[in-house]
């Protein structure tokens, strides 16, 4: 099978790449004629696919989430724009099968599991950056009858290598440096964290999917933010410096039945991933 990358320098994509290597893929990442990468908030084209693949695996995403609204449009070409001119490409093209990196976070938070077999009842005050991914997902949609579209909603991933400013490495960094880390009642908010393996083998095993779908993709255990603190202090042996606020917690938790009959278990908990971060 062959193989169209993007986001290929990206925590998620490094570490998928030299999955899909060993198990002899023949994968192309979208680049460039200047570099190994390609810049989505350019002109870009695809003079340098060298074949039409099988499968486009779309894993880029803006890392300029947080500067809204100085770069909406950097954000929006990234995360939207560039979804439609490679679906739109897949089309012209006959690409059998095309897989989106999306995020659990257009569900927003609330006390219920979050349910693909539910409709999405988006709320723009979740921010630009998951706007943009949803209306990734809803461009994908209009293209069903064309392909194989396999929708992956991400939750919190972590892992070896990932840039600082995201969450898990924050946690660590403020957890070793004795940082005050403020948590709302309850233990902060609960999510299931996902260790990059389990989103790799996910993506993989949905190379195999013959139907379109949308899949949540998370870890196989809920934790509290003053949970994961707790873990990561006992592996550091360092007291977390925690600060109680009186606000409510929130949830963020997946309901886990598809991604289990679909794709099968996630495999690592949080106490054995996060060994590979610290």
């Amino acid at each position: 099978m062959k193989i169209l990358l993007t986001g290929a320098s990206g925590l998620v994509g490094s570490h998928l790449l030299k999955k899909l290597a060993s198990f002899g893929y023949d994968v192309e990442h979208l680049h460039s004629s200047e570099s190994s990468t390609i810049d989505f908030t350019s002109d870009w084209n695809f003079d340098q696919v060298h074949s039409i693949p099988d499968c486009i695996i779309h894993l880029a995403q803006s890392p300029d989430f947080r500067l809204f609204p100085e770069k909406a449009i950097d954000i929006f070409k990234v995360n939207t724009i560039s979804t439609l001119k490679l679906i739109d490409w897949a089309r012209k093209n006959f690409v059998s099968r095309f897989i989106f990196a999306s995020s659990g976070g257009i569900y927003g938070f609330g006390p219920e599991l979050k349910s693909e077999f539910e409709p999405v009842q988006f709320d723009p005050d979740l921010g630009f950056y998951l706007t943009s991914k949803y209306c990734s997902e809803l461009i994908l949609d209009n293209y069903r009858s064309f392909m194989t579209i396999i929708k992956l909603r991400l939750f919190f991933v972590y892992g070896r290598g990932q840039k600082k400013d995201m969450l898990i490495p924050r946690l660590i960094e403020n957890v070793r440096s004795g940082n005050p880390i403020t948590i709302q009642n309850n233990g902060g908010m609960q999510t299931n964290p996902t260790h990059v393996s389990d989103v790799v083998n996910g993506i993989i095993s949905s190379l195999n999917l013959s139907e379109s779908n949308t899949i949540n993709l998370a870890g196989p255990e809920t934790l509290s933010i003053q949970q994961m603190v707790t873990i990561i202090g006992d592996k550091l042996n360092c007291e977390p410096n925690i600060q109680i606020d009186d606000k409510k917690s929130t949830r963020l938790i997946p309901d886990l039945v598809r991604m289990k009959e679909i794709l099968g278990e996630s495999k690592v908990k949080f106490e054995e991933g996060i060994i590979d971060c610290i």
